[in-house]
């Protein structure tokens, strides 16, 4: 049974390999930022053209997952995701194009990093806060405090309250930094 380092690695190499531009959301960015927490699947926005997904489809195919290149343009056309699912761990992939500014700016902002031996492309801490604040379940605030909280020297304040002002969330931020305060 693969590992989701071992899917990430599979996946992260195709889109450097063919030049898709990509950045890894969700879970894993949670995850890369110091906020432990588990995850079955790996949410990534990409740059990819109608050309360029049947041989991605095809490529995931041969890797293992259930992959269906309608499936993925009907996803796109319809500016929703793409699942994919490896059939032997069932992890899963979650793959939407760039619909919207709020992703222009993630894939824009995106941070180079090295996570377990892979190198990848990651959205930036503060675009993963304002994000999760914009979604807003139980477990992307958990996920946004857990970030603010161990990035908290590392942060550019300023970034993150003009992504927050754009995604009109900034009642969401200062309620989490007044919470974390008290806790703190």
């Amino acid at each position: 049974m693969k590992k989701i380092e071992e899917i990430l690695k599979t996946v992260v190499e195709y889109f450097d390999s063919n030049d898709i531009e990509y950045v890894l959301v969700g879970g894993i960015a949670v995850i890369v930022y110091g906020n432990p927490r588990t995850t079955v699947d790996l949410d990534l926005v990409v740059k990819i053209d109608k050309a360029e997904m049947r041989d991605f489809a095809a490529y995931l195919q041969r890797e293992g997952f259930f992959s269906d290149v309608d499936d993925m343009k009907q996803a796109f056309e319809d500016q929703t995701h793409f699942s994919a699912e490896e059939r032997d761990s069932l992890f899963r992939l979650y793959i939407k194009g760039v619909y919207d500014q709020k992703d222009k700016v993630t894939l824009k902002n995106r941070k180079k990093i090295e996570f377990e031996g892979i190198t990848m492309y990651v959205a930036s801490p503060e675009d993963t806060i304002a994000n999760k604040l914009y979604y807003g379940s139980e477990q992307d605030i958990e996920d946004a405090e857990g970030i603010y909280v161990r990035q908290e020297d590392e942060l550019d304040y300023g970034y993150l309250e003009e992504r927050c002002e754009a995604l009109e969330v900034m009642d969401e931020l200062r309620d989490m930094e007044k919470e974390i305060a008290e806790l703190m």
